[in-house]
């Protein structure tokens, strides 16, 4: 059993009881790397994000004309995070300029 709380990363040992290969075969241990590398990313990114972007691709693969749709997604965050910066840029000006 492992001491790890909930919400903590995931440690490399816990991932094998997803693998569905016998151990010791190339499929466990082609299928090992790809659960530790995923719980790399999920460290690295966000255990939310990776597997949003991993339903993302599967809606690209079952549907390739969701790409115009997953740009206009893009572009709208873009804008909106364009505008965010700004925002902050001009407080952070009126702020400095206060004192």
């Amino acid at each position: 059993m492992t001491e790890r709380q909930s919400h903590e990363s995931v440690h490399d040992e816990e991932l094998d009881c997803l693998i569905m290969w016998p151990e010791g075969t190339v499929g466990f241990m082609e299928e090992q790397k790809v659960v530790r590398f995923l719980n790399y990313l999920c460290k690295q990114h966000g255990y939310g994000r990776i597997p949003q972007l991993a339903a993302q691709i599967e809606a690209l693969w079952r549907d390739p004309s969701k790409v115009e749709e997953f740009k206009k997604v893009q572009k709208a965050h873009r804008d909106l995070m364009n505008e965010a910066r700004k925002t902050i840029e001009a407080l952070a000006e009126a702020g400095e300029t206060e004192e």
